[in-house]
């Protein structure tokens, strides 16, 4: 089992990989989940403490056998939008001159793609990709069949959910659906609701054929007073639908798109 140290602050969530647990020599297969994300690829992932590098405690270790072909994709949980901020890479060999690539998709468009070299010490690499659910990470087109490989830690998320009224005093005494402000809107809205009691929470909205449209929230949240801002790219004007569940409390409210 992969061991992971998940801190949450503020809709943040940092993938850090722990070495409790493991063996020298330590082999991960070539698809494995932690805390809702999904990590594949087409060769086996490793932890580097099981080949003794020593260079950062305990990261996840990855070779590029086919430098050409081989990529990693990383998928959000349930395929939620979040905004991946950041994360930490160190090229383990030096002969390899390729570029790191790292794209952020929404569903099946890309909308980011940086590329990254000489990183020969762990450096921390700024994306701010912003409401995306799928990561690939792989080599440019300068890969040869020069062996590369990476080790990669501190994976930084952020959610669209953000916690409003920290004060102790304003905790919520029952579970409230706000109407969304602004409302007509375009291109984006924002959903504030209350939470009496910790739950898992979804927040999902709904075209007037009662069709599902997209899923803005679908986490375990503590008690508290959030919201959630609803962005409506690519999607046509109408009536739409938002729907909070936790337990057994369900509230639904109506909002109006205009382009």
């Amino acid at each position: 089992m992969l061991l992971i140290i998940t801190a949450s602050v503020l809709g943040q969530q940092v993938i850090s990989f722990g070495n409790n647990g493991w063996n020298s020599n330590q082999k991960l297969d070539s698809s494995f989940t932690t805390n809702g994300f999904k990590f594949t690829s087409s060769e086996s992932f490793y932890t580097n403490y099981g080949y003794n590098f020593n260079i950062n405690t305990v990261s996840l270790y990855y070779v590029f056998l086919q430098p050409a072909t081989d990529r990693i994709t990383i998928l959000t949980p349930n395929g939620e939008s979040l905004s991946l901020i950041s994360l930490a890479a160190y090229q383990v060999s030096e002969v390899s001159t390729a570029g790191l690539i790292i794209e952020g998709w929404s569903n099946s468009s890309l909308k980011y793609s940086n590329s990254f070299s000489k990183i020969t010490l762990w450096k921390v690499l700024t994306l701010n990709y912003n409401n995306i659910n799928k990561i690939v990470i792989k080599l440019d087109s300068s890969a040869s069949s020069s062996l590369t490989d990476y080790d990669f830690d501190n994976f930084t998320f952020k959610s669209n959910i953000t916690s409003v009224n920290l004060d102790s005093n304003l905790i919520p005494q029952k579970y409230r659906l706000s109407q969304n402000f602004p409302n007509p809107f375009n291109p984006s809205t924002k959903i504030y609701y209350s939470l009496p009691k910790s739950n898992l929470v979804t927040i999902t909205v709904f075209n007037i054929l009662g069709e599902k449209v997209k899923t803005l929230v679908n986490e375990y949240q503590n008690v508290g007073n959030y919201y959630v801002e609803f962005k409506a790219d690519g999607i046509a004007s109408g009536i739409y639908f938002y729907r909070l569940q936790s337990g057994d409390y369900v509230s639904i409210k109506k909002m109006i798109l205009l382009k």
